[in-house]
């Protein structure tokens, strides 16, 4: 089955696209870069359900390097076309857009340090492309994802405001993903302010769901694969780490809220009101899926992965003062994600 023949999936969009204001995409183009990914096709997915609900007649330009997979997972719907694209090289492209989203990167701690070159080019050169391509033809909004870890470590408790930076370690490979959001940050504000290209910065927590890949080995996407497919979970460490967790459609909710609304050159965290720990997580999915949980040390190759922060919550006050409401809590959207994924999966 695929994900949008899930009748829990499609209610949920409908549920979200109900009660969000995207009128300011009516008649609009908008062109995204990892459309298929976690957050980028939640995104689409909801856009056009926007279409269904609100005959918002959005045409969606989804970037990517395989057509074949664009037309899979969207069913070939008349909403959206596909262009070649690869953040590692020139963009061929030229259509005219009203909107760009750039959702595509390495989004995988394996890949931050196997191939740290390609992520910190992914993430610097893409969004510099995509920035020159608006200030060349006149885009009314970029928003560019970044991350969350762009934070890096900070001893605090508090969740951390768009203000709020800590120490990121400059020599360490696991840094190619931090430290190349930092700079591809500072990119979209000098073009805002050099170029007066309205650029808005969106800064996820933790982000789950069921366009998740299977390859992709983070807490909040592997956990759910695993308990979908009937298997215990194993953590390998205190799960002690408080995180900032939000359901796709929630996230694509907030990601659109601050393309149509935010302010050019400023940085939003994308969160709900709600924080949960990796052992919370955890215990949320096994319960949902009637799965067990266990403990045990990390390899050696784990701990190189491992998110360096502690306290990885985000004030999303900032995102809230802009209209954004969640749909979902994170329990439920865990559940209902656990629960989409058995019926893909099969």
């Amino acid at each position: 089955m695929r994900i949008l023949e899930s009748s829990i999936y499609i209610e949920d969009l409908k549920k979200a696209a109900s009660a969000a204001d995207l009128s300011f995409l009516n008649g609009k183009k908008l062109l995204i870069t990892g459309g298929t990914g976690l957050i980028g096709s939640a995104v689409v997915d909801l856009i056009l359900m926007n279409n269904e609900v609100n005959s918002a007649g959005t045409v969606i330009y989804v970037a990517s390097r395989d057509e074949v997979k664009v037309t899979e997972r969207f069913g070939g719907s008349e909403y959206v076309k596909w262009l070649y694209y690869d953040a590692l090289e020139p963009i061929s492209f030229d259509v005219p857009v009203d909107y760009i989203i750039h959702c595509a990167g390495n989004a995988s701690p394996e890949l931050y340090v196997n191939k740290a070159v390609e992520t910190m080019l992914m993430n610097f050169e893409g969004i510099n492309n995509l920035l020159s391509y608006a200030k060349d033809h006149e885009v009314s909004g970029v928003l560019y994802l970044s991350s969350s870890e762009v934070y890096g470590v900070k001893e605090t408790s508090k969740p951390y405001k768009e203000t709020d930076y800590g120490f990121v370690d400059l020599l360490k490979v696991r840094s190619s993903y931090s430290n190349s959001k930092r700079a591809a940050e500072t990119l979209c504000c000098s073009y805002a302010e050099e170029y007066g290209v309205r650029t808005m910065i969106a800064r996820p927590g933790h982000i789950f769901g069921p366009g998740a890949s299977v390859k992709d080995r983070r807490v909040s996407s592997f956990f759910p694969y695993e308990v979908a497919r009937g298997k215990s979970l194993i953590l390998t460490s205190s799960g002690s780490q408080i995180r900032s967790n939000m359901y796709s459609i929630d996230c694509a909710v907030a990601l659109l809220t601050i393309l149509g609304k935010g302010n050019s050159g400023e940085a939003y965290n994308v969160c709900g009101k709600e924080t949960t720990s990796i052992r919370e997580m955890a215990a949320i999915v096994t319960k949902a899926a009637g799965t067990s949980l266990s403990y045990q040390e990390p390899t050696d190759e784990e701990r190189a992965q491992d998110n360096p922060m502690n306290n990885s919550s985000l004030d999303g006050e900032k995102l809230f003062a802009l209209g954004f409401e969640p749909c979902f809590t994170t329990e439920e959207g865990l559940a209902h994600t656990v629960q989409i994924l058995r019926e893909v999966i099969g």
